[in-house]
């Protein structure tokens, strides 16, 4: 396994670990959390709504990603 892959899956983990148990002074990083996956949804979004009107322009073949 990749290192690189191996750190983003152990990073999972541990992020689901920590929603799972949360102490008090955590939570401030619990909100970080939120809010950095709520900005990669926005982006991810915005993405595909690009995508979408770009390829609405060129009239290819759209396959939506969502």
């Amino acid at each position: 396994m990749h290192p690189k892959s191996q750190y983003h899956a152990r990073f999972v983990f541990y992020s689901s670990y920590a929603v799972v148990y949360t102490p008090p002074r955590c939570i401030p990083w619990l909100l970080l959390f939120t809010v950095l996956l709520l900005v990669q949804f926005i982006l991810t979004v915005t993405w595909c709504t690009w995508r979408l009107y770009s390829c609405y322009i060129t009239n290819e073949f759209f396959v939506p990603f969502l």
